[in-house]
């Protein structure tokens, strides 16, 4: 067993410490907060090495390293990035047409910012998205739509890079995708279903592998399997619990990032991207789009001389109690889908005598106004809207 003297204990300290600062990837150090601490601390130790005070140094040094321990643990991040610079244009829909649902996303690595338009449209519909990043949800009328990327900032005569041409359905969400290598004249815009149903209070995860060449197994901290052997464009999909997640992405036997962990919340999709492309500028990452489940509002007004209670099928619950004459109800957000309402005298409930319905389906994004009236229920308006009064 070697002697060392506390010199030489303090510089090798060091060197370890430094060394772990090197092995933390350009991406991950990015999101440790604690590594510009850490740096200065060495900065001191170095010092403190060269004027002979090795106590002094090696207390710094234990310091950085005690700063540097969490580098090491997964990160966490449920945010779809989208730079500020990054702008969307979408159409207005007509309320009364069916909508769908589409996200854009950025995956390929060597190709810069993008424009994407649509149809006839002179405007990019998302101007200037880069890789890495990706959007929310927007509502399109649904149909047959053609989307093309060009280059950002090239107008709408610019060359075309890639296009893609679907029939997207009513009331579907979907992520469109710009992938590939332009290098390997690969690069296309690719559509992506994302289920927002039928979750039963769990949390769905879509893994992608947009990573070029390379085939990916996706672990989480207790071994189970996210995506294994994925191949470009391999997709696996699991439901699991709400929960922590921590997830590894391998490659030819070995790490390709650090582990990330992923906050899981019931009733929501997950769609992991995992991109990039090793030993380049655009390091091997996993791009998150997180979207709740498909839901839509519903409010009632009554028109009785009564004061009733609402309740729905499926389930047999009451949804709302006391509705007084001439009363209209705050918006209430339910699942999308088809429901019966029904009033009923307060408190008598299902085994109670049927006063007014209505059947109806629920749509994703449209809000719905039902009259409760002496021997009937009815839709008096039915809106689409983005955002809640």
């Amino acid at each position: 067993m070697f002697n060392l003297s506390p010199l030489r204990r303090s510089i090798i300290c060091f060197m370890i410490v430094m060394g772990m600062m090197v092995m933390v990837t350009p991406t991950f150090a990015q999101t440790c907060d604690a590594v510009g601490d850490a740096t200065s601390k060495l900065d001191e130790a170095k010092s403190s090495i060269e004027a002979g005070d090795t106590e002094a140094a090696t207390t710094l040094i234990n310091e950085a390293q005690a700063l540097l321990s969490g580098c090491g643990a997964a990160t966490t991040t449920d945010i779809t990035p989208m730079a500020a610079n990054t702008t969307v244009n979408v159409p207005e829909v007509d309320p009364e047409v069916s909508i769908v649902f589409i996200a854009f996303a950025h995956t390929s690595p060597d190709v810069g910012p993008i424009d994407l338009y649509t149809n006839d449209i002179d405007e990019p519909v998302v101007a200037n998205l880069a890789f890495g990043e990706a959007t929310e949800l927007f509502p399109f009328e649904h149909g047959a739509r053609v989307f093309t990327a060009r280059l950002a900032g090239s107008g709408k005569n610019g060359e075309v890079l890639a296009s893609g041409n679907k029939d997207y359905g009513a009331n579907s969400s979907w992520v469109l995708t710009a992938a590939g290598l332009n290098e390997k004249v690969s690069f296309l815009v690719e559509p992506m279903s994302v289920v927002r149903n039928k979750y039963g209070n769990q949390a769905r995860v879509r893994l992608v592998n947009f990573v070029p060449e390379t085939r990916i197994d996706v672990v989480d901290a207790n071994g189970n399997d996210f995506g294994i052997g994925l191949g470009w464009i391999g997709i696996q999909d699991k439901m699991v619990d709400a929960a922590s997640y921590t997830l590894q992405v391998n490659a030819n036997g070995g790490p390709m990032l650090e582990p990330v962990t992923f906050d899981m919340a019931a009733n929501t999709t997950y769609t992991l991207f995992v991109i990039g492309q090793p030993d380049s500028d655009s390091p091997v990452q996993i791009l998150s789009i997180v979207v709740p489940q498909e839901t839509g509002r519903v409010r009632f007004v009554s028109t009785r001389a009564d004061t009733v209670d609402v309740h729905y099928r499926p389930g047999e619950e009451r949804l709302i109690e006391n509705l007084g004459a001439g009363a209209t109800t705050d918006w209430v957000t339910l699942e999308a889908g088809a429901f019966t309402f029904i009033a009923y005298a307060p408190g008598t409930g299902p085994t109670g005598r049927e006063l007014a319905g209505v059947a109806l389906q629920l749509r994703p994004g449209y809000d719905i106004t039902v009259s409760v009236n002496e021997n009937e229920m009815t839709v008096t308006d039915v809106v689409f809207t983005t955002t809640e009064d």
